[in-house]
């Protein structure tokens, strides 16, 4: 068996974005019609002397106050990141490199996915931790895509923010609690390869920029992902579902189309707005005592575009 710990731990920048300030760059977007369009009020970005690095850094080292275990080599690092600082390697040896991991020897796997990474890494900590090849499995997550986001480009302002976070999976609950990881589901929709990215448009960029073709992100959402999910025949409204947190709008149409229950349906982004690969980690930290009680639903989606689902059962102490 494979558990996920709750004690999970996040950091965000210390900048805020709110409605307001982006309604002072953009007159014609009043703070409450952003709101209205995306159920986010705040959101978190990196200032010039802060990335994804130093995110996953902070919340690691935010984690190992809460939460102390020894690492070793028969343990592995799934580092999911967009964010990080050269096209390759990713970031995850230099992580190990500036905490106090350094010298543990543990394997390390980077994941370049953006809003199915963490969904992805569960599942993969799943196989490992269930084969009896690892122990313990230290998921980090982390994205800063505000960094690719044009002073020009209002719509993905309002949406995107900033964060990582830090879970554990092993082989038996190590904190305060957790739940058991089970049906690890994944998909993918190729043909949506270029409606999410990040790339250079010219060599003269400095930085790569962030495009999102919003309707067609809609759209591979509301048929592809929501199939992906009719598929599965969960019985949602025994659990609740914790999607990734790409806007509020998105989240209740497929929530609406899927039939699940209002009460049984987390959305809690309001005050961090899409963080990526952070943001149903986040979710959960931020209603940890609530969910411990309760079967959990997860479903990223996103870049790619990809797709991955995993269920959570709730442990009985």
């Amino acid at each position: 068996m494979a558990f996920l710990n709750s004690d999970i731990e996040v950091f965000y920048p210390k900048t805020k974005r709110s409605n307001k300030d982006i309604s002072q760059k953009f007159p014609e977007w009043e703070p409450k019609k952003i709101l209205q369009k995306v159920g986010i009020s705040n959101r978190y970005v990196c200032d010039p002397e802060e990335d994804a690095l130093t995110l996953a850094i902070m919340a690691f080292e935010k984690f190992e106050k809460k939460l102390s275990l020894q690492w070793n080599k028969s343990d592995l690092l799934i580092y999911v990141s967009n964010s990080s600082r050269k096209v390759a390697p990713g970031d995850g040896h230099l992580f190990i490199n500036s905490t106090s991991l350094k010298s543990s020897k543990l394997g390390c796997l980077d994941v370049n996915l953006g809003c199915s990474g963490y969904t992805y890494a569960l599942g993969i900590a799943k196989s490992l931790v269930e084969s009896g090849s690892h122990e313990k499995v230290l998921i980090v997550t982390t994205d800063c895509y505000s960094k690719y986001i044009p002073a020009y480009d209002k719509n993905n302002q309002t949406i995107f923010g900033d964060a990582a976070s830090i879970s554990v999976v092993s082989s038996e609950i190590l904190g305060t609690g957790g739940w058991k990881l089970n049906q690890f589901k994944t998909g993918s929709y190729p043909s949506g390869y270029s409606d999410l990215n990040i790339a250079f448009n010219s060599p003269s960029d400095s930085l790569p920029i962030l495009k999102m073709v919003g309707s067609s992100i809609f759209k591979f959402t509301a048929t592809e992902v929501v199939h992906f999910i009719k598929d599965q025949n969960l019985p949602l409204e025994e659990m609740i579902s914790i999607f990734h947190q790409a806007n509020s709008f998105m989240l209740d149409y497929m929530r609406q189309k899927l039939n699940i229950p209002e009460n049984k349906f987390l959305i809690s982004m309001k005050d961090f707005g899409n963080t990526v690969s952070t943001s149903i980690p986040l979710a959960i930290f931020k209603n940890t005592e609530m969910l411990l009680s309760n079967d959990l639903f997860l479903c990223g989606f996103g870049i790619g575009a990809s797709y991955s689902s995993i269920q959570l059962l709730k442990q009985i102490s």
